[in-house]
């Protein structure tokens, strides 16, 4: 199949999640409920398809080639530091602005912040062990 055929075959799938997450948030407005966690985790999902649609073209072989690895590498390691340092603040603001009563502040928060902290190093660590 051409490139502009795959193309096309992911805007029509990410047309039919649109479709479906139109239907299904218009179903949730009726009875009450705009913005739940399924709405917000359906976006999400939706706009990650997206995403990888434009950078990637549907083109699995650009992602295999040296170039795709270097992107792929490149974002996944700027993604972890951006993620572990949202973690931070967002722990940061839950415990001086909601939750005072503990030392942890949000245990959850608190605990993905410090895997996410801890993840890079042990995969690489991982990693490592297959070239020594």
């Amino acid at each position: 199949m051409k490139k502009k055929g795959k193309m096309f075959t992911g805007w029509i799938i990410i047309g039919f999640a649109l479709l479906f997450y139109i239907a299904v948030t218009w179903e949730d407005l009726i009875n009450g409920d705009f913005l739940t966690k399924g709405n917000v985790f359906m976006l999400v999902i939706i706009l990650a398809g997206i995403f990888r649609l434009f950078t990637w073209r549907n083109d699995e072989k650009a992602k295999q080639d040296e170039l795709g690895k270097y992107i792929v590498n490149k974002s996944s390691v700027i993604g972890y530091r951006i993620l572990t340092t949202l973690l931070f603040f967002l722990w940061i603001t839950d415990r001086f602005l909601y939750n005072h009563s503990n030392e942890f502040g949000n245990l959850f928060l608190f605990l993905g912040f410090c895997i996410s902290i801890i993840l890079l190093p042990i995969i690489q660590l991982f990693i490592s062990r297959n070239y020594h």
